[in-house]
């Protein structure tokens, strides 16, 4: 019983609100749903919404941090994991699909790097009020 009440939580937590409004928010999954989720199918929505509080704090970090602290071994381009293992080191907790996100974002040309120019462009635009949109997709 008890990993049925957990299952249902996180599927519940994860649905859509749109999804949710539509069913009257009756508190109800699927089957299908269940289902995708015991074949551990994963939803890219996550379980919490970022605040623009969080985003502000994430963002703070991310402008403090230059180019080179990141490109510790100055090859001048970054790469997702070279920035995933940097945010991890520095306890920035995102999910992947969050820093990935981040990363699409600098990276407009995607090129699957990010240049100094990108990232110093990036980091100096970015208002933590837009930035929560950007870690909400």
């Amino acid at each position: 019983k008890i990993f049925v009440e957990i299952a249902f939580t996180m599927i519940y937590a994860a649905k859509d609100a749109d999804k949710k409004a539509k069913q009257g928010d009756t508190q109800k999954i699927s089957r299908v749903e269940f289902l995708r989720f015991a074949n551990g199918y994963r939803t890219k929505k996550h379980i919490r919404a970022v605040t623009v509080k969080d985003a502000g704090w994430v963002l703070g970090k991310l402008q403090k941090t230059t180019f080179a602290d990141i490109d510790n071994n100055d090859e001048m381009k970054i790469d997702l994991k070279k920035f995933t293992d940097y945010l991890v080191s520095q306890d920035i907790a995102l999910s992947e699909e969050r820093i990935e996100d981040i990363f699409n974002e600098i990276d407009a040309k995607k090129t699957g790097k990010i240049s100094v120019v990108a990232y110093e462009k990036w980091r100096s635009k970015q208002q933590a009020d837009k930035f929560v949109n950007t870690l909400n997709k």
